[in-house]
């Protein structure tokens, strides 16, 4: 059984009401929503709250929920709006995928490079640095949270064409910058 049908059954228990499934999805995908919280709120606190709300909101409207396929990417799409409400909230900008795009930092350190040398990783750090904040998210949703294309122009509120074109479009950059065989995708 392949672990994504593991999760999808972990996911339709917790849907029957079962609270272990519950924590079992939480213990499987907190760090990863909690990072990506982190990236888009660049505040801990506010990014556990986000994870903590999307959870709470799981439990509390499981029954509206129907046609999941990916537990992963409904969880990934349900706190990318819990930030960006959570941002509203504190009155720190009106529109934000207009005003001010997310700006996600991907640190060398996060990366499963091939060599880990310094001079490597500033090069890799540079290269990412130049892609555009749209770039720089998708990447991070693409290559460390595995969601497809489809699954990315959802959570992202853009069209399959220009998820497609913004990957192409980074991973030029990231072949022009000479960095891709050092990286593990």
């Amino acid at each position: 059984m392949t672990q994504h049908n593991k999760h999808l059954i972990i996911w339709k228990d917790m849907l029957k009401g079962d609270l272990a499934a519950l924590e079992q999805l939480y213990s499987l995908f907190h760090t990863d929503l909690y990072h990506y919280a982190l990236k888009i709120t660049e505040q801990s606190d506010l990014a556990e709250d986000a994870v903590q709300d999307v959870f709470v909101d799981l439990w509390n409207y499981r029954k509206q929920i129907t046609n999941i396929n990916s537990p992963k990417f409904y969880l990934i799409r349900s706190l990318r709006n819990q930030c960006l409400k959570l941002i509203k909230k504190q009155n720190r900008l009106t529109d934000f995928a207009i005003v001010n795009p997310i700006n996600i930092i991907i640190a060398p350190a996060e990366l499963q490079l091939k060599a880990e040398n310094d001079f490597v990783k500033k090069a890799i750090e540079t290269a990412l640095h130049k892609l555009s904040p749209r770039q720089r998210e998708i990447i991070y949703l693409k290559f460390y949270n595995n969601l497809d294309y489809e699954e990315l122009a959802e959570i992202l509120e853009i069209n399959y064409q220009s998820v497609v074109n913004h990957i192409h479009k980074a991973m030029i950059k990231l072949r022009q910058a000479d960095v891709l065989q050092h990286l593990k995708y």
